[in-house]
């Protein structure tokens, strides 16, 4: 650039200069000086020639030559100039418009005057990139001078996304700067908040205030991490978000009693003791209302056997008014005939069917006084009790009596087989394990059938495990001891298989549980529990009411720490024991199982309320910080044992 300007003003100087030429020569060779000093007067002097024959003395000696040695009659451009001092070749040097002694043609800002150049910078004015500052200086080689520079220190022609402003100070990357709806100074590609300022921040939390969630608190702040700021939270310590009873209140902060009073009583309905009655009403002052009253009149809390019925309502005094395993509306304590149904009595005699002595006969009519009714007599008019060769038969009716020859040695005679027809050459006619005098002297079964009460389990396998082989059902569940052994897998001896207070009968036919399981949905709740006690579906899982015990609050040594017990049997006597209790779910009074406490020690009893809660305050001395404790709880009514719930202080 600097070539150019100097070659600029080397023309501004010949354009001053040689338009004087023609009238120099003449003066300078007619003036007879020597005006070069070279000791001869210019016209006699060699360097006052015309060297190059064009008519005009050489430039040395002030003459009129343009270019000594260059014939000066040559003009390719027509300006009247000769080519070798054109100021500017290939253009007309007379030609300039803007007055300013450079030819149109060589002008370095047309229109404007070249010589003028105020900022020194070689640039004229008129075309100066960057007026009152040097064109050259462009640190960021962008083509912009440093002081015109956009944005300095990058490339002011760089601009992706066309706003206008160079990307390297793009204040929003990808986003057109200049679009600001909200003139917040934030273009709005880069809006924080969107239709407000930005820049307005009250509570410096760095959310603009227009998209504040908590305006006033800093909205970065979420302890619980429920999404609500601090500042804002309606619950604390809680998600806001969870609020299962829908009632507006998180759940964290619900009150356990629930919002909702829908029998007007003043007690909300998740408190409620009476829920559809009114709370306050206890005719007969036993904690109870009204309209839950077990027993109308009567004391509900007193039950001096423990079977949830009140004593004034008692149906068997001393004895569990719901245990009824055979179903016959009388309670198992006062059971004439236990696992039947003792209205059932077809001979009227005054005792039920299923326990008849001689069914179809009178029990107490015994003329002979053996203890066997008339009707069942095996030997009228003899005591059927003594038997002497304990053969089965009364030694009054002489069968068993085992006296004569025996071929196949089965105990009994010959004789006494061919009056029983059986084969007197196979001890075991019937070959169901059992020789032909044993089931007749001995069981009184068929000796010619080898499944006597037609339960599809032969006599002697029977006899061997313990079982009835004159009774189809052994334990009277409803159910054959066929059945059992060989189709459902139960125990033909034990009424109850899985001891959860279900007949396998009822299970089988009536409810479709599994009787070999005692929980048969799985849920946590066994399924007798569920049937009488808190009403559910024994086949759903999903609403099993499992025994829970918890610790609301952190524990603390040194002071009662509250424990709360729910969904246990209502109205039922629990024990809080210390440690964990080794032994099965089903305690206590539970399936005949004994309660053992060995190394256990009961830290606190209670009763239930009729939802099946209760709070135990279990102490733990100063000196137990530090101190793990399990707990558990046991249900002896409901037969359950709660979790084990562990602690430390």
């Amino acid at each position: 650039m600097f070539a150019f300007f100097h070659r600029v003003a080397l023309i501004l100087f010949i354009v001053a200069v040689i338009p004087h030429a023609a009238q120099a020569q003449e003066a300078i060779c007619d003036d007879l000086i020597d005006n070069d000093l070279d000791g001869l007067i210019d016209c006699d002097d060699s360097e006052c020639s015309d060297v190059d024959g064009d008519g005009f003395v050489n430039a040395m000696c002030g003459g009129g030559d343009c270019d000594d040695g260059v014939f000066d009659n040559f003009d390719a451009d027509s300006d009247g100039v000769p080519d070798g001092c054109d100021q500017c070749p290939g253009a007309d040097d007379a030609s300039d418009a803007d007055g300013d002694t450079v030819p149109d043609g060589c002008d370095v800002c047309p229109g404007s005057d070249d010589t003028v150049d105020t900022d020194g910078d070689g640039a004229p004015d008129g075309c100066d990139i960057c007026p009152g500052s040097d064109d050259n200086v462009d640190s960021d080689n962008d083509g912009l001078p440093d002081d015109c520079d956009i944005c300095p220190g990058s490339d002011d022609t760089l601009d992706a996304d066309g706003d206008g402003t160079p990307d390297g100070c793009d204040l929003c990357q990808g986003f057109d700067d200049t679009f600001d709806t909200d003139s917040d100074g934030v273009p709005n590609g880069c809006d924080v908040c969107p239709g407000f300022d930005d820049g307005i921040d009250a509570d410096s939390d760095t959310v603009p205030d227009g998209c504040d969630a908590c305006a006033g608190f800093d909205d970065t702040l979420d302890a619980d991490s429920d999404g609500v700021a601090d500042g804002c939270d309606l619950c604390p310590g809680f998600d806001d978000g969870v609020d299962t009873d829908g009632d507006g209140i998180p759940d964290g902060c619900d009150d356990p009693c629930g919002q909702t009073d829908s029998d007007g009583d003043g007690v909300f309905d998740n408190c409620d003791v009476c829920p559809g009655f009114d709370d306050n009403q206890d005719s007969d002052a036993d904690g109870v209302p009204n309209g839950c009253d077990v027993c109308a009149g009567f004391n509900d809390n007193l039950d001096a056997d423990g079977d949830g019925t009140p004593d004034g309502c008692d149906v068997c005094p001393g004895a569990n008014d719901d245990a009824d395993a055979d179903g016959d509306s009388v309670p198992d304590g006062c059971d004439v005939c236990q696992g039947f149904d003792d209205g059932a009595d077809s001979d009227i005699d005054g005792v039920p069917n299923g326990c008849d002595v001689c069914p179809g006969a009178n029990d107490y009519s015994d003329a002979d006084g053996d203890g066997v009714p008339d009707g069942c007599d095996v030997c009228p008019g003899g005591d059927d009790g003594v038997d002497a060769d304990g053969d089965g038969t009364p030694d009054a009716c002489g069968l068993c009596m085992g006296v004569g020859p025996d071929a196949d040695g089965d105990g009994l005679t010959d004789v006494e087989e061919g009056d029983l027809g059986t084969d007197p050459n196979l001890a075991d006619s019937d070959s169901d394990g059992l020789n032909d005098r044993a089931e007749t002297c001995v069981h009184n079964t068929d000796p010619l059938d080898s499944d006597s009460d037609n339960d599809w389990v032969e006599d002697g396998i029977e006899v061997l495990f313990g079982g009835d082989p004159l009774y189809w059902d052994t334990d009277a569940d409803s159910v054959s001891d066929g059945a059992e052994v060989y189709v459902f897998g139960t125990n033909p001896q034990d009424w109850d298989t899985d001891d959860d207070f279900l007949a396998d009968g009822e299970e089988l036919f009536f409810f479709g549980t599994d009787p070999t399981l005692a929980d048969t949905d799985g849920g946590g709740m066994n399924d007798g529990l569920e049937l009488f006690f808190s009403f559910t579906d024994p086949l759903d899982p999903l609403d099993d009411e499992v025994i829970t015990l918890s610790l609301p609050a952190p524990g603390n040594a040194g002071v009662n720490n509250s424990w709360t017990l729910t969904h246990a049997t209502p109205f039922a006597t629990v024990y809080l024991i210390s440690g964990t209790f080794p032994g099965p779910t089903n305690v206590g009074l539970c399936g005949g199982i004994d309660l053992d406490l060995t190394g256990l020690s009961v830290v606190g009893t209670g009763a239930t309320n009729a939802l099946g809660s209760y709070t135990f305050n279990a102490f733990v001395p100063p000196g137990g910080a530090g101190l793990t404790v399990s707990y558990q709880v046991l249900d002896l009514v409901g037969c359950q044992t709660s979790n084990v719930a562990t602690n430390t202080y």
